[in-house]
C-alpha cells in the first residue's frame, strides 16, 4: 500500500513538475498583462521614472546622466531598475506603454523563477502550484504593467532566494558560477529597492542561525558582503538624504501600531480571505508535524521577515498601509509557506489539491472588492481612470496637436508640476499640451468656446459610463456652433469617449497650405474655405509669419469676395494677430445673390492705406493675393 503511494507521489510529482506547465501561465499572464497596458493612465510615479531616466523630456541620457537625476530628484530611490528603464530607452520609442514593456518582461522572468524556486525546493508538484497562487493575487497582479521597479524586486527576490539555496540546500558542490550568479542576484536585489534591505537581513540572520557552518557558509557571507559593499556608495547617499521622508510621528509606539499594517499584510496576501489564511496555518502546521523541511525553512524565513518589519515600524515608524508594495519580497516568502502549506495536505490526502482551487476563485472577488485600492498608494488615482497616454499617442500619431477638455473628469495629476514640470507636458517629450477641464455644461461652453478660433481641432474626452444621451448631443451642437465639425468618435479603456472636432475649413484634415505667398513684411499660408449655415455664412482658415526684424502692429489684412465685375461685395478687416498659429474666421454672406466669387487677401498699413503686393498677387492688382473661387 506504502508503495503504490510512493510510486503516485512520484509518478505524479515528475509529471507535473515539468516546465512545460509553466509555459501557459506564462502566456495567459502575458496576453493579459499586455492588454492592460493601456488600460490606466500613468501614475506619477511611473512619470517620475521617465523623468529620472531622462526619456520622455531632455532627450536620451547617459547613464551617468541618469544617475545624477536620480540622485537630484528621488534620493530615496535605488538606481538598478532606472538603469535598466534608461537602456530600454535607448531601444524603443519614448511611450508610456512600452516602458511598462519593460516591468512586464521582470514579472515573467519573475514567474519562470519562481516556479523554479517551488519546485526545486519544496517539490516538483509545487512549481505549478506557487504560479497559480502568484497569478491568483490581487496585489501582485496590479504591478505587471506598471513602469515602476516591482517586478523587478521580486525576480531579484527570488533570484537570491534561489541562488542561496542552491548553494546551502543541494548536496552537490556548488561551481564558482554558483556564487557568482548569487553575488550578482544579491547586488541587484540591494539596488533594485530600499525594501529588499529587510529579505536582506532575513536571510542573514537565518544564514547565522540556521544554516549549517562550513565553507560553503562562509562563501556564501563573502558574497554576500561583496554585493553590500559594491551597493555601499549609492546606499550611504539613500540612507542619509532620500529614506528621512518615509519615518513617522509614530516610531516608539507599542506593538498596536504596527497591527493594521500586519493585517492588511495579511489581507492582500490572502485575497482577504481568512478561509485562505486558515488553510495555510493547517498546512504549515501538519507540514511542520511532520517534520517536512522546506515547510520549516520557509516559515522559519517568514517569522523572521515579520520580526525585523515590526522591529523597524516601532524604531522609525517608516510602513502604513498605502505602502504595502515595499513588502512583496517578503510576500514572495508568504506564498512560499502557502505552497508549502498545500503541499503537505497534498501529501495527507491527494484530493485535497483542489484546495488550489479557492486562490484563483476568491483571487477574482477580492480583485473586484473595492477595500483592497487604499493598499496600492499613488496607483488610487490612476486605476479606472482615463488613459491619457493613449489618447496622446493618438494625436501624435495623426500629427494634430489637438486641444483637450476632459468633461466631468479632472485629468487629477497629469497636470500637477513633477520635478517643476507638468507630467503631461513630460510625455510629450517637452512640448506643452493644451488641457482643461469642464465639470459642467457651461464650463464647456466657456472651455471650448476660448480657443476656437486658434484650436484647429478639440477633443472632448469623458466617461462613457457618467455622462448621458443629452449631454453628449448638447457638446455636438456647441461645437457645431463654433464651426468645428465632428471628425471621428473613439472609445478608449475604461468607458473613456472621445469626440474629435476639426474646423468645417480643414474638413477633418490637418492644416496644409493650399495656397502660400509673401510680401515685404509677411509669408501667408491659406488653409481653406468652406459655406456654412445653409449657405449664409463662409468660413476660411490662414496663417502667418513675419519675416525677420519686420514689424506687424500697424497692419491689418483684408478678406474680400469680388464679383464678376471686380467689385468688392463683402469684406472682413482683421489685425495680424496669432502669428504662426492656424486661425479660422467667418465672414456674413447671406446678402450675397448666386454667382460665381474670387476671395482675396489685401494686406495694407492701418494709418496710410498702403497695399502690399504679393509675390504672386494678380497682374492687374497686384495687392490682391486670389485664395479661391466660390461658387454660391
Amino acid at each position: 500500500m506504502m508503495t503504490r503511494r510512493a510510486n503516485f507521489y512520484c509518478q505524479t510529482e515528475r509529471r507535473f513538475g515539468h516546465w512545460i506547465w509553466a509555459l501557459p501561465v506564462l502566456l495567459v499572464v502575458s496576453l493579459l498583462t499586455i492588454r492592460n497596458l493601456d488600460h490606466q493612465t500613468p501614475s506619477r510615479d511611473e512619470f517620475a521614472s521617465l523623468m529620472n531616466v531622462g526619456w520622455v523630456i531632455d532627450g536620451p541620457y547617459s547613464p551617468a546622466d541618469a544617475l545624477k537625476a536620480l540622485a537630484r530628484n528621488s534620493p530615496d530611490q535605488s538606481p538598478f531598475y532606472f538603469l535598466m528603464l534608461n537602456l530600454w530607452g535607448s531601444f524603443v520609442p519614448n511611450d508610456i506603454a512600452l516602458a511598462r514593456v519593460l516591468s512586464i518582461y521582470c514579472g515573467l522572468l519573475f514567474l519562470a523563477f519562481a516556479f523554479r524556486l517551488a519546485r526545486d525546493f519544496i517539490a516538483p508538484v509545487c512549481g505549478i502550484l506557487f504560479l497559480m497562487i502568484i497569478v491568483s493575487n490581487a496585489f501582485i497582479n496590479l504591478y505587471y504593467p506598471v513602469a515602476r521597479m516591482y517586478q523587478l524586486l521580486l525576480l531579484a527576490s527570488t533570484l537570491s532566494l534561489w541562488t542561496y539555496l542552491r548553494i546551502m540546500v543541494r548536496h552537490r558542490v556548488p561551481a564558482t558560477r554558483d556564487y557568482i550568479a548569487f553575488f550578482l542576484s544579491c547586488l541587484v536585489l540591494a539596488s533594485t529597492h530600499a525594501g529588499s534591505v529587510f529579505l536582506i537581513l532575513s536571510v542573514g540572520a537565518y544564514h547565522v542561525l540556521a544554516a549549517p557552518k562550513s565553507k560553503r557558509w562562509l562563501h556564501v557571507v563573502f558574497c554576500a558582503a561583496l554585493a553590500l559593499l559594491f551597493y555601499s556608495p549609492w546606499a550611504i547617499h539613500q540612507f542619509t538624504n532620500g529614506l528621512t521622508r518615509f519615518t513617522s510621528v509614530n516610531s516608539g509606539n507599542t506593538i498596536v501600531s504596527v497591527i493594521p499594517v500586519l493585517s492588511a499584510f495579511v489581507d492582500i496576501l490572502s485575497n482577504g480571505s481568512l478561509l485562505l489564511v486558515f488553510v495555510t496555518i493547517a498546512g504549515l502546521a501538519l507540514a511542520l508535524r511532520k517534520q517536512h523541511q522546506p515547510a520549516r525553512r520557509f516559515t522559519v524565513l517568514f517569522l523572521i521577515y515579520l520580526a525585523i518589519i515590526i522591529f523597524f515600524e516601532q524604531v522609525f515608524g517608516i510602513f502604513n498601509t498605502s505602502r504595502l508594495r515595499y513588502f512583496l519580497p517578503g510576500a514572495l516568502l508568504a506564498l512560499l509557506c502557502m505552497v508549502a502549506a498545500l503541499y503537505s495536505l497534498y501529501r495527507y490526502k491527494p484530493l485535497l489539491i483542489l484546495v488550489a482551487l479557492l486562490w484563483p476563485i476568491l483571487g477574482l472577488a477580492y480583485q473586484h472588492r473595492a477595500g483592497w485600492m487604499q493598499y496600492i498608494g499613488d496607483l488610487r488615482v490612476s486605476i479606472g481612470k482615463i488613459p491619457y497616454h493613449a489618447i496622446l499617442r493618438e494625436s501624435r500619431d495623426t500629427r494634430i496637436e489637438p486641444r483637450y477638455i476632459a468633461y466631468r473628469t479632472h485629468p487629477y495629476h497629469l497636470t500637477k508640476p513633477l520635478f517643476g514640470v507638468r507630467p503631461i507636458d513630460i510625455y510629450s517629450g517637452g512640448g506643452t499640451i493644451d488641457f482643461s477641464s469642464a465639470q459642467s455644461l457651461e464650463q464647456f461652453i466657456d472651455s471650448s468656446n476660448a480657443d476656437a478660433l486658434t484650436a484647429s481641432d478639440q477633443w472632448i474626452i469623458f466617461h462613457e459610463n457618467i455622462v448621458d444621451a443629452d449631454e453628449t448631443e448638447f457638446m455636438k451642437q456647441t461645437m457645431e456652433n463654433l464651426n468645428y465639425q465632428l471628425c471621428n468618435t473613439q472609445k478608449f479603456s475604461n468607458d473613456t469617449l472621445v469626440l474629435k472636432f476639426g474646423w468645417v475649413t480643414l474638413q477633418c484634415n490637418p492644416p496644409q497650405p493650399l495656397v502660400s505667398d509673401s510680401t515685404t513684411l509677411i509669408h501667408y499660408q491659406f488653409l481653406g474655405a468652406r459655406e456654412i449655415d445653409s449657405g449664409r455664412t463662409l468660413a476660411f482658415s490662414d496663417t502667418w509669419m513675419a519675416k525677420a526684424g519686420a514689424s506687424t502692429d500697424q497692419y491689418n489684412m483684408s478678406y474680400q469676395l469680388i464679383n464678376a465685375d471686380w467689385e468688392n461685395v463683402a469684406q472682413l478687416d482683421l489685425p495680424l494677430v496669432h502669428e504662426g498659429i492656424p486661425r479660422q474666421f467667418t465672414i456674413d454672406i447671406s446678402h450675397l445673390p448666386a454667382g460665381r466669387y474670387r476671395f482675396v487677401a489685401v494686406l495694407y498699413e492701418l494709418e496710410s492705406g498702403k497695399r502690399f503686393n504679393w509675390s504672386g498677387g494678380e497682374e492687374l492688382a497686384p495687392w490682391m493675393l486670389t485664395l479661391t473661387e466660390i461658387e454660391l
